[in-house]
């Protein structure tokens, strides 16, 4: 996206520019995807761009809602690589794990999407967002853990939920 672009190119050259920037995203995100646009500010700015995601994380709005959860993402297709969960996890954690329980499915699918994500960039850290995951009593917490586990699943890397319990991730998966 174009703004995307700007934002990249020009944006994070200028902090002077950010709380206009957020409040553009904001708004566009409402409308269209804003993901793209708040990466580069995640990579230029993140401790300040984390509290944003967290105050956004209590948005009426499940768009920016999901928003918060996108544009953490290690991976997601068409861009590029983000460092940012990796390397302040504690942040990014405490954000998926806020909208683990979100009331909107469109909102705890991205938290799956992204959980499954980082089981390919760093399978340990995988490991302790799931752990703080299993401690929440939600009814939605066990299909974010399994959508967000397929890809370590299929590796045999894997958690898997038989009957109501949740066996250790550390083990292979047992066939069957």
């Amino acid at each position: 996206a174009p703004f995307g672009k700007f934002i990249e190119l020009y944006a994070v050259q200028n902090e002077d520019c950010y709380d206009q920037t957020l409040a553009y995203i904001y708004e566009m995100t409402q409308r269209y995807s804003g993901e793209f646009a708040m990466r580069p500010l995640l990579a230029a700015f993140p401790k300040r761009t984390l509290a944003v995601i967290q105050k956004w994380t209590e948005d009426e709005s499940d768009c920016v809602r999901r928003l918060c959860s996108e544009c953490m993402r290690v991976s997601i297709p068409w861009g590029s690589k983000l460092k940012f969960a990796l390397e302040h996890f504690d942040g990014y954690s405490d954000v998926l794990v806020k909208l683990a329980t979100d009331k909107c499915e469109y909102v705890r699918r991205s938290v799956a999407n992204n959980l499954n994500e980082l089981c390919k960039a760093d399978l340990e850290k995988a490991k302790i967002l799931i752990d703080r995951l299993r401690t929440i009593d939600d009814k939605h917490i066990k299909s974010v853990i399994t959508h967000g586990t397929r890809y370590a699943r299929k590796k045999e890397i894997c958690t898997t939920y038989t009957k109501n319990t949740l066996e250790q991730i550390d083990p292979p998966c047992s066939k069957g």
